[in-house]
């Protein structure tokens, strides 16, 4: 027996079209992984892994399992957990498990690692190896991930937007950039030569570990719900706490230790920690910013824009402004937290007079007020020429685009038919630069124009050249039925839209290919003539048409009756065990299922064991310890059933 330490859960799943596997050298090279797959997995230790065996593994962990290849691990296709930790393996190929969650894979001597496939992935832990190189730019759904001590020379995380905690201590990372992973929670990054680390898009971060790099500066403006914070070991001379509550907490009341050239700020309960280097300035309280010292407002036709110079302190500035009417009005916020020295407001009233002030702001300390002087708005004017209008046709649609119209708010669409002089409007109100006309013919010619509208009016039109409207490729069939009866099966679905024709294909059940019925068949119904008595079949339908084929709609397997009766059994045998007796038999031809009956010594009764055993074997746990019994088993299909076999008698252990 393989000395692992196992995880199985064995769930109800669907049966896979496959055929069995054969467990030996030539489907599981590995002999400890063989092992552990025949002690687990074949549950019924015939040695072979059935469709339904397969189709139950979830999980497979041979952690520290001394394996040196996990060859056959494709198999296993509904796996959603592997633990391969501590092995030899050098490779690891999951691209036909699709469905895993979790991997974890320390400690395997991997050189490199393809998760591409692998689009369900929210547990990835590949730490302690030697990959270079991690292409996660698939792995959307990754909330953990853990590929410390790996001489990754870059990672880009930017398609990980759902990550709440990254692990990759003791890398040859330069740079690591996690402004995507906004649901960030923890990260842990130290000793990873880094010269630079911004955070300011990580709000939900709550515990940072970047100790031993080369950052000479951290900025936590953001990060108010940090409660922990590793620094030490860096060039950092300067540490910002003010905006960050626990943080701030901490070091001004929590316990402080000393070691190591490094300080400790910790609360007793843990609730808040903070270490950085002992020559580190720590801030708690916001300096005040300074005042601005130059403002400027000039109008154009797309706003007023206003610029000013930088306030000592400010991370953010406040906008106000206030419009003159008889006299001036009351000062109005229209802008909160700019990170830079200028903006532009858009939201003016043609020909108005207004005035504008700003402030430096240090999270909720207000530098003094800058005050400029007055500026009346532009008159407003229509929308600018487009420059170009394309049209674009693929299935079921022609896309419009177009290039920018100075001081369009919006924009009109309209489209004109090959040979018609009317122009119709398709949309107007489009905010955007493109639009996808869906209500166009297959074949059918047409033209669009586009003008940009704004408050002073509409721009003038640019026209498109002429495009064919493409056929749009057949839609989804609803349903699909297969009804079985003597010598056929009758095929009928719903209607495919668009479709011209319709494919039909054919599925024998447990095999894996499909076979061509018809092609070219017009009608929504088809029988199905070539198929053999008692064998189970299930169809698939599409539609088909100039613009190619739709998707396969599949139906539920259909079994035909079968031509007679089982024929007869060869043999039975019995063999009594602890707490059960095991029935096993020979095939009969043409059966469905089988009927196990048991008969006790002295007796003429017959008990029923098992009325509809699909296997060839079945175990009686419900015999009586010192008890003689014999067996009988007869097969059953449609027809009825066949003669029973009797066995020896055998005493009950």
């Amino acid at each position: 027996m393989l000395a692992l330490a196992l995880a199985l859960a064995l769930l109800p799943a669907a049966s896979f079209a496959a055929g069995d596997v054969a467990v030996n050298a030539a489907t599981f090279p590995d002999a400890r992984f063989r092992e552990y797959v025949s002690s687990n997995f074949d549950t019924n230790g015939d040695g072979k892994l059935s469709a339904a065996e397969i189709a139950a593994v979830r999980t497979v962990n041979v952690y520290y399992g001394s394996c040196k290849d996990l060859t056959g691990i494709g198999y296993f296709t509904a796996m959603t957990d592997l633990n391969s930790t501590i092995n030899m393996l050098g490779s690891l190929d999951v691209s036909r498990n699709t469905a895993l969650k979790e991997l974890v894979c320390q400690y395997d001597g991997l050189t490199e690692l393809d998760v591409s496939r692998n689009t369900a992935l929210t547990v990835l832990d590949c730490c302690y190896n030697r990959i270079t190189d991690l292409d996660l730019s698939r792995n959307t759904a990754l909330k953990s991930l853990a590929c410390g001590d790996n001489p990754l020379t870059s990672l880009d995380l930017s398609n990980c937007a759902a990550l709440e905690d990254l692990n990759l201590w003791s890398t040859t990372l330069k740079e690591l950039d996690v402004s995507r992973n906004v649901a960030l929670k923890r990260l842990i990054c130290f000793g990873s030569g880094l010269t630079a680390l911004d955070v300011s898009r990580n709000t939900a971060l709550k515990s940072l570990e970047c100790s031993f790099n080369q950052l000479t500066s951290l900025d936590l403006s953001k990060n108010t719900a940090l409660t922990r914070l590793y620094c030490s070991q860096n060039n950092i001379a300067e540490l910002d706490v003010s905006g960050v509550p626990a943080l701030r907490s901490v070091v001004l009341s929590g316990k402080r230790e000393t070691g190591d050239g490094c300080v400790l700020y910790s609360f007793e309960d843990g609730s808040a920690e903070l270490e950085v280097d002992e020559t580190v300035h720590i801030i708690t309280e916001a300096r005040k910013p300074g005042a601005v010292s130059e403002m400027t407002a000039a109008a154009g036709s797309d706003g007023i824009l206003l610029s000013w110079s930088a306030a000592e302190n400010a991370s953010t500035y406040l906008i106000q402004r206030r419009e003159k009417g008889e006299e001036w009005g009351s000062w109005s916020t229209i802008k909160t937290n700019v990170s830079g020295t200028s903006y532009l407001d858009a939201a003016v009233t043609p020909k108005a007079l207004y005035q504008y002030r700003v402030r430096g702001r240090a999270g909720a300390v207000n530098g003094p007020f800058k005050t400029g002087g007055s500026v009346r708005a532009a008159a407003a004017a229509k929308p600018g020429a487009i420059a170009s209008v394309t049209a674009t046709a693929s299935a079921g649609k022609i896309t419009v685009a177009w290039k920018v119209s100075a001081g369009a708010a919006t924009y009109t669409i309209q489209r004109q038919t090959y040979g018609e002089t009317a122009w119709k409007t398709v949309r107007s109100g489009v905010s955007g630069l493109s639009y996808a006309d869906t209500g166009v013919t297959g074949g059918t010619k047409y033209r669009y124009r586009v003008r940009g509208v704004n408050a002073a009016g509409s721009g003038a039109f640019k026209v498109s050249s002429y495009v064919a409207a493409a056929a749009a490729k057949p839609g989804a069939i609803a349903s699909v039925t297969a009804t079985a009866s003597a010598g056929k099966v009758t095929v009928s679905w719903k209607a495919s839209a668009n479709a011209v024709t319709y494919l039909l294909q054919r599925q024998v059940y447990g095999e894996s290919a499909w076979t061509t019925v018809k092609s070219g068949h017009k009608a929504l119904t088809y029988t199905d003539t070539a198929v053999a008595a008692g064998t189970r079949y299930r169809y698939r339908v599409r539609g088909v048409n100039d613009a190619g084929a739709g998707a396969f709609k599949v139906s539920s397997y259909a079994r035909t009756p079968a031509a007679s009766k089982p024929g007869a059994i060869s043999s039975v045998t019995v063999t009594p065990g602890a707490g059960k007796v095991t029935v096993k038999w020979a095939a009969s031809s043409g059966a469905n299922t089988y009927q196990v009956q048991r008969q006790a010594y002295g007796e003429t009764a017959w008990v029923s064991v098992a009325p509809s055993a699909s296997a060839l074997t079945c175990a009686d746990a419900k015999a009586v310890k010192g008890t003689k019994y014999r067996y009988r088993v007869r097969g059953r299909n449609d027809a009825g059933y066949g003669a029973f076999k009797v066995s020896g008698y055998v005493t009950a252990k």
